[in-house]
């Protein structure tokens, strides 16, 4: 365990970030937009568009909520010489507000790692396993791409370009790794 936060330190560290402490205020900052002419219909559309592009064909299962959805984005995998089997489960409302809405996503970890090599302990600097992932990049992220689906942004991140371009080296996990990392269609 002790091993995990100096390897946390040194991550954060050589990054050259700071991490926000993740008070109510922030996270509802962090994890609520407001687009004014998006009803909430469309914006959920868009989100679900987001986790979908994400996910690896049948990698992804959503279940509608009165409103909005919950998603898990499935993948297996390594991470050095422990087997991962990851899930991240996106909530995901959105309200009217006017004539527009308010969206919001909170994601989690649910990545369970291999208990002899990581005993409760996701090896991100985002989340423990099963927690609350408490850094902005991925929200900046999801909300980057939903703002592109609406037209409300040019031109899409992809996970190679997300950490130069919203300036965020860490946390892009729950969107980024062993992700496809598809972009939408051209719309014509």
């Amino acid at each position: 365990m002790r091993y995990t936060w100096v390897l946390l330190a040194t991550t954060v560290a050589s990054c050259g970030a700071s991490i926000p402490l993740w008070t109510k205020d922030y996270a509802q900052s962090v994890t609520t937009h407001s687009y004014a002419d998006v009803t909430p219909a469309q914006a959920l559309q868009a989100a679900k568009e987001v986790i979908t592009l994400a996910a690896a064909p049948h990698n992804a299962d959503f279940t509608d909520r009165s409103n909005g959805f919950e998603a898990h984005r499935y993948f297996t995998g390594m991470s050095g010489m422990a087997p991962v089997t990851g899930d991240y489960d996106f909530q995901v409302t959105a309200t009217a507000a006017g004539k527009g809405s308010i969206l919001t996503v909170n994601i989690r970890d649910d990545s369970q790692y291999d208990s002899l090599n990581f005993p409760d302990v996701s090896i991100t600097p985002t989340s423990y396993s099963g927690g609350p992932i408490q850094v902005r990049g991925p929200y900046d992220l999801f909300f980057a791409r939903v703002d592109a689906l609406l037209g409300k942004r040019k031109g899409w991140i992809s996970c190679a370009a997300a950490p130069s371009v919203l300036n965020a080296p860490i946390g892009m996990d729950a969107l980024c790794r062993n992700a496809r990392d598809a972009a939408p269609s051209p719309k014509g």
